[in-house]
Protein backbone atom coordinates (compact mmCIF):
# COMPACT_ATOMS: atom_id res chain seq x y z
CA UNK A 1 0.00 0.00 0.00
CA UNK A 2 1.27 3.80 -0.63
CA UNK A 3 1.61 6.20 1.93
CA UNK A 4 -1.86 8.16 1.68
CA UNK A 5 -3.93 4.83 0.84
CA UNK A 6 -6.74 3.56 3.27
CA UNK A 7 -7.75 0.30 4.42
CA UNK A 8 -11.75 0.27 4.39
CA UNK A 9 -13.63 -2.63 5.64
CA UNK A 10 -17.16 -3.41 5.04
CA UNK A 11 -18.63 -6.60 6.51
CA UNK A 12 -19.89 -9.12 4.22
CA UNK A 13 -23.75 -9.69 3.59
CA UNK A 14 -24.00 -12.76 5.19
CA UNK A 15 -22.02 -10.87 8.41
CA UNK A 16 -24.35 -8.68 8.95
CA UNK A 17 -27.81 -9.25 11.53
CA UNK A 18 -31.06 -8.39 10.54
CA UNK A 19 -32.34 -4.79 11.66
CA UNK A 20 -35.59 -4.97 13.32
CA UNK A 21 -37.43 -1.96 14.37
CA UNK A 22 -41.10 -1.53 15.91
CA UNK A 23 -43.91 1.41 14.17
CA UNK A 24 -45.83 2.08 17.25
CA UNK A 25 -48.32 4.98 15.16
CA UNK A 26 -48.97 6.13 11.72
CA UNK A 27 -49.10 9.91 11.57
CA UNK A 28 -52.25 10.81 10.08
CA UNK A 29 -50.85 14.00 7.58
CA UNK A 30 -53.85 16.79 6.77
CA UNK A 31 -54.87 16.83 3.15
CA UNK A 32 -55.75 20.19 3.16
CA UNK A 33 -52.61 22.12 2.19
CA UNK A 34 -50.68 18.69 -0.04
CA UNK A 35 -48.26 19.92 -2.40
CA UNK A 36 -50.33 20.34 -5.55
CA UNK A 37 -52.91 22.34 -3.87
CA UNK A 38 -50.20 24.66 -2.85
CA UNK A 39 -48.97 25.18 -6.30
CA UNK A 40 -52.14 25.54 -8.27
CA UNK A 41 -53.31 28.17 -5.29
CA UNK A 42 -49.79 29.96 -5.20
CA UNK A 43 -49.69 29.88 -9.68
CA UNK A 44 -53.58 31.28 -9.25
CA UNK A 45 -51.86 34.48 -6.59
CA UNK A 46 -49.30 35.22 -8.82
CA UNK A 47 -51.40 35.41 -12.05
CA UNK A 48 -54.17 37.63 -10.23
CA UNK A 49 -51.10 39.33 -8.62
CA UNK A 50 -49.70 40.38 -12.53
CA UNK A 51 -53.14 41.17 -13.40
CA UNK A 52 -53.68 44.02 -11.15
CA UNK A 53 -49.95 44.68 -11.98
CA UNK A 54 -50.90 45.72 -15.75
CA UNK A 55 -53.95 47.64 -14.74
CA UNK A 56 -51.90 49.98 -13.25
CA UNK A 57 -51.45 53.35 -14.80
CA UNK A 58 -47.87 52.79 -14.64
CA UNK A 59 -48.37 50.00 -17.17
CA UNK A 60 -49.81 51.65 -19.59
CA UNK A 61 -49.36 55.04 -22.12
CA UNK A 62 -53.35 56.10 -21.88
CA UNK A 63 -54.66 58.09 -18.37
CA UNK A 64 -56.19 56.49 -16.07
CA UNK A 65 -56.70 52.70 -15.30
CA UNK A 66 -55.92 49.86 -18.05
CA UNK A 67 -59.37 48.80 -19.36
CA UNK A 68 -59.80 44.78 -18.03
CA UNK A 69 -61.45 43.70 -21.41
Amino acid sequence: MLPGDKLVRKPRVRDLSPTTFEVLERRVTSRAFSSPAIIVVVFVLLALLGTLLLMLPISHNGDGFAPFS
